[in-house]
C-alpha cells in the first residue's frame, strides 16, 4: 500500500494527465489506488485549495488548461455553496433564528 503523500502525488499526477477530452472518473482512480470516493474527493479539494485547477464534469476530473475549461466547475462550486448557506439559514429558523444578512457568522 502507498503512503498517503504517494496516493496523493499519484492521484494529482493521474489527473494532471487528463485534459477536458479525456477526464478521469474516481471510480477509476478509486481502483487505481484502492481508495474511496470520499478520499478522491478529499485529495481534490485540498488541492484545489491549493490552487491546482483541477475541473471537474460528469466525465471525470482533468485539469483545466484555462478559464474556460475551469468555468463550470466554478459556477457549481458556487452552486452549492449557496445552497449549503440556505439550508443553514433555514436550520436555524426552527429555533427562532434569523440569520438574514448573516451568510457567514
Amino acid at each position: 500500500m502507498e503512503s498517503q503523500t504517494n496516493i496523493y502525488d499519484s492521484v494529482l499526477m493521474q489527473i494532471n494527465l487528463r485534459g477536458d477530452g479525456n477526464p478521469i472518473l474516481s471510480n477509476v482512480l478509486e481502483d487505481m489506488f484502492g481508495i474511496t470516493g470520499p478520499e478522491v474527493r478529499e485529495i481534490v479539494r485540498e488541492a484545489r485549495r491549493k490552487g491546482v485547477p483541477i475541473a471537474n464534469s460528469t466525465k471525470g476530473y482533468f485539469r483545466a488548461e484555462n478559464f474556460i475549461e475551469l468555468e463550470p466547475t466554478l459556477k457549481d462550486l458556487h452552486k452549492r455553496a449557496m445552497s449549503l448557506l440556505v439550508t443553514r439559514k433555514e436550520m436555524a429558523k426552527c429555533f427562532g433564528v434569523d440569520l438574514q444578512g448573516d451568510l457567514f457568522a
